[in-house]
């Protein structure tokens, strides 16, 4: 079953089944439910792994596992001592949101890389995917 907390029935009925559980004595899980990426979000974030591994010779996963590496905080999490790198398809929206914003400012201060914002992309779309797509075979 699914409880918005912002809504206070909800609460309401959270608190109750979770009562219920406690006094059964029973094992329950409980997981966060996040907003899932927007495929715009997506496309925007590869686009601008497939500018900077062409601006550097690099394929686009190799963009991302320095991204990785440079915002291991976003990235790493650990388990039983053991530090785990995590896909970039698990992220939530937000943490897309941080990962974006910190690699334009990063490119830019860094290494005089331009990265266009998002709005910026839906207006040169057209271009800059086929610009990816005709080099495609550097970035595989």
């Amino acid at each position: 079953m699914n409880y918005d907390l912002s809504n206070k029935d909800d609460v309401s009925n959270f608190n109750d089944k979770a009562k219920y559980y406690i006094e059964k004595g029973v094992k329950v899980s409980l997981k966060r439910i996040t907003e899932p990426k927007t495929i715009s979000q997506n496309k925007y974030a590869h686009a601008l792994f497939g500018i900077i591994g062409l601006h550097f010779g690099y394929t686009i996963e190799e963009v991302k596992q320095v991204v990785k590496m440079l915002r291991d905080d976003v990235f790493t999490y650990e388990r039983n001592g053991y530090k785990f790198i995590k896909s970039f398809s698990v992220l939530t929206k937000e943490e897309v949101s941080d990962v974006i914003d910190w690699l334009r400012d990063y490119m830019s201060s860094k290494h005089a890389l331009y990265l266009m914002t998002s709005d910026e992309y839906l207006q040169h779309k057209y271009n800059v995917d086929n610009e990816i797509e005709k080099n495609k075979n550097y970035l595989i």
